[in-house]
């Protein structure tokens, strides 16, 4: 008797350790997983680590559309320390990497902003017109200077349909003019003295900020990956200030604001010669005239030597009356051009440096009307200074055709037609020959961050500029093309590349963005 209770006690013991096990596990696959630690703030360059995320223009996280490599290792970073001097400085060119389509002989390109490039009808234009004219490059934006990103397939499937078309392509990215990484990382932005963040049509990054270039390289090597021939950095300088203004820029250390630029320039450079890409650099149109450093860091004779090419944007809307003496150099595009790149060529072949000069044009209308005959006084001062190599702007994608079509090209370089009487000079088109002292305007900047400049150029709709600087910044509403402009065809994507000539472009599959209309109502990308 006792043997059976003792069996039965054993028993209901194991049958309850049994359920309890049970209801344990059951339990335990119930219960949600705990919350991991959050990570500590990581490095610019790590928190956009391959395959996660991109800073959009608001601030916030957006899906997949950004992976930057990682770097190589530290060794090459400290090789190349804050000021030290490069050795053999010059061309950094090989053959270009199987499927880029390699550099002209002279440039003739147009840009292609990141709103546009996302319009499959946009681009389909400006593919036929660079089929149809002697245009044979074209500049896209893949980062705003809002911090905007615009990599992804469409991107990669333009920077293709480039490749296949025998176009030369050029990546633009804005990269000291940084809304974006301001917000995510305040610690890297640009202040006032009573800690405000610094605005110039949006927040800055301090250019001292090693993590700022590494992360705005790395953003150049994705562009290079996804077959771009030349990475083009745009606000390439410090802020433009005026008045009594004293801003705090965060690692700042004993080098000047020229030095700095120069700094990141070569290292830039240095870390995409592996890509095999070329490295070019836009800067004020007063650069290639101007004592100093503007207040703004650049130098023309110290960027000159540390890319492949220098591209001084020398809209004459951007020159303030009374500037190199002309009373309205709006009014006057041959001169205004002629006067500030001969200025250049004059500077470099005298400093003992190679003339790299690749100058944006204008093809846009501010004050005055921009059409055929201001755009080729603006190719024809260039031929008549040197220069072969140029690019035009328009915000908005609209140039005008009737410049560009019909022109003929000798020995690689675009012939238009002679002066007309009627054009906006009066027909007064030779070449102003002032000796270079009357030509230089500005003069050295204190260092602190306060400097005296030009006054600015009477255009209320102008995005901010240093007073007759070439910037880039219009409405983008002007340059609209002054003959019809071919429909839009097309057969598909076996279209011969351009040696053909003729032949339509084909639209690209990359779907037209919502934003893409924004474009048409003056949508502003400032470029400094």
């Amino acid at each position: 008797m006792g043997k059976r209770i003792g069996w039965a006690l054993v028993t209901l013991t194991a049958a309850s350790a049994l359920a309890w096990c049970v209801s344990g596990l059951w339990s335990a696959l119930e219960r949600p997983a705990p919350t991991p630690n959050p990570p500590a703030r990581a490095p610019v360059a790590a928190a956009l680590a391959p395959g996660r995320e991109e800073i959009s223009a608001d601030g916030e996280r957006e899906a997949d559309t950004f992976s930057a490599p990682g770097r190589e290792g530290e060794d090459r970073q400290a090789a190349l320390g804050a000021g030290a001097p490069a050795e053999g400085e010059g061309r950094s060119l090989d053959l270009p990497a199987a499927g880029r389509t390699p550099r002209p002989r002279h440039i003739r390109g147009v840009y292609l902003s990141g709103f546009v490039s996302r319009s499959s009808e946009q681009v389909h234009k400006i593919l036929n017109l660079v089929e149809l004219t002697p245009l044979n490059a074209v500049v896209v934006e893949v980062k705003d200077d809002t911090g905007r990103l615009w990599l992804g397939p469409e991107m990669a499937e333009l920077a293709a349909e480039l490749n296949r078309r025998g176009i030369y392509s050029v990546a633009r990215l804005a990269v000291f003019k940084d809304d974006a990484l301001a917000r995510r990382f305040p610690e890297l932005a640009v202040r006032r003295a009573d800690g405000r963040p610094w605005k110039e049509g949006g927040q800055w990054v301090s250019p001292y900020e090693r993590r700022v270039w590494e992360y705005n390289v790395a953003v150049a090597r994705q562009a290079a990956e996804l077959g771009f021939a030349e990475i083009q950095f745009d606000y390439v300088r410090f802020p433009d200030v005026r008045g009594e203004v004293r801003l705090i820029y965060p690692g700042r250390d004993g080098r000047s604001r020229s030095q700095v630029i120069r700094d990141f320039l070569r290292y830039a450079r240095a870390e995409l010669q592996p890509e095999g890409v070329a490295v070019s650099a836009d800067v004020f149109g007063l650069v290639t005239t101007a004592e100093g450093d503007l207040g703004i860091g650049q130098v023309l004779e110290e960027l000159a030597p540390v890319v492949d090419y220098l591209c001084p944007m020398v809209y004459p809307s951007h020159y303030h009356p009374g500037c190199y003496g002309l009373p309205d150099p709006d009014r006057m595009p041959y001169e205004t051009v002629y006067t500030s790149i001969s200025g250049a060529v004059e500077r470099l072949q005298a400093a003992g440096i190679e003339v790299n000069l690749v100058p944006w044009l204008q093809d846009f209308s501010l004050r005055h009307r921009y059409g055929k005959e201001e755009i080729w006084a603006q190719i024809r001062a260039l031929s008549d200074a040197g220069i072969h190599d140029w690019l035009l702007w328009n915000v908005a994608g609209r140039y005008t055709w009737s410049a560009l079509i019909g022109c003929e090209v000798a020995e690689e370089r675009m012939i238009v037609p002679p002066p007309a009487r009627t054009a906006a000079s009066g027909g007064a088109l030779a070449a102003p020959r002032r000796p270079p002292e009357e030509r230089k305007v500005g003069g050295p900047a204190k260092e602190a961050g306060e400097q005296e400049a030009p006054p600015p150029a009477p255009a209320p709709e102008a995005a901010p500029a240093e007073a007759g600087a070439a910037t880039a910044g219009e409405a983008g509403e002007a340059g609209e093309a002054t003959a019809a402009e071919p429909a839009p065809a097309g057969s598909g994507p076996g279209l011969p590349p351009k040696e053909s000539r003729g032949a339509p472009a084909a639209p690209l599959p990359a779907q037209t963005s919502p934003e893409a209309a924004e474009t048409e109502e003056g949508v502003t990308s400032t470029q400094v």
